[in-house]
């Protein structure tokens, strides 16, 4: 599925991920993007949705983990995701879209440099 970045693909990826943990085996499921496009989706999972936290729950493809900024940027995306009360417009989806672009580029370069 290419949802070429459109306010449908965070939540298409969230099913993605409960298709993974609910039909373990059932799909093949992969992305291009990898670990940026697991990350947000499962935090968001276990923040709404009251299943267990990881490790109970994994990801078709390994998660970038590097905290950055002691994990305040994700929160704050999540944060954005997160109210009722507020519809996000295309101009909202289209800045969350960049800043979980950029937020994961800054997660390779400190994955990188842990591990030299």
């Amino acid at each position: 599925m290419d949802f070429q970045h459109q306010s449908c693909d965070f939540f298409a990826r969230i099913v993605m991920v409960l298709l993974h943990n609910l039909c373990p085996g059932s799909f093949r499921i992969y992305s291009s993007d990898e670990g940026r496009s697991w990350a947000l989706p499962i935090r968001w999972i276990e923040k709404h949705l009251g299943l267990p936290e990881q490790p109970t729950l994994t990801t078709p493809q390994p998660v970038l983990k590097a905290p950055v900024r002691g994990g305040a940027l994700d929160s704050l995306l999540l944060q954005l995701l997160s109210g009722g009360e507020r519809v996000l417009n295309n101009e909202d989806w289209n800045a969350f879209t960049e800043a979980e672009f950029q937020l994961y580029q800054l997660k390779r370069v400190a994955e990188k440099t842990d591990a030299l």
